[in-house]
C-alpha cells in the first residue's frame, strides 16, 4: 500500500501513519528527536506531540488537505525555534 503526506517536509524529518492518531510527523536533528505534530485529517485538524487531536479544524475547500499538513509543518517549525 503506498502512502503519502500533502507536505513538503524539511530536511531530516520523518512521517508516519498511525492507526490511532493519523499522521505523525517527527522533527529530528543529528539523530535525535526534536518534536512532533499529530495531523487528523478526518477532524481536519492537528496537535503538537503525540497525541489525538480533540477540535475539528476548519480547512475546507479545495486543497484543504494540503494547507492542513502545511500548517501542521509551520506550527512544529514555530514552536521548535
Amino acid at each position: 500500500m503506498s502512502w503519502s503526506i500533502d507536505a513538503t517536509l524539511p530536511e531530516g524529518w520523518t512521517s508516519e501513519k498511525d492507526r490511532t492518531y493519523g499522521t505523525i510527523i517527527t522533527a529530528v536533528k543529528e539523530g535525535r528527536q526534536q518534536g512532533s505534530v499529530t495531523i487528523c485529517e478526518e477532524k481536519r485538524s492537528f496537535c503538537l506531540g503525540i497525541a489525538p487531536p480533540r477540535t475539528r479544524g476548519d480547512h475546507k475547500g479545495r486543497g484543504w488537505k494540503a494547507a492542513l499538513y502545511g500548517d501542521a509543518v509551520k506550527a512544529l517549525q514555530e514552536a521548535l525555534k
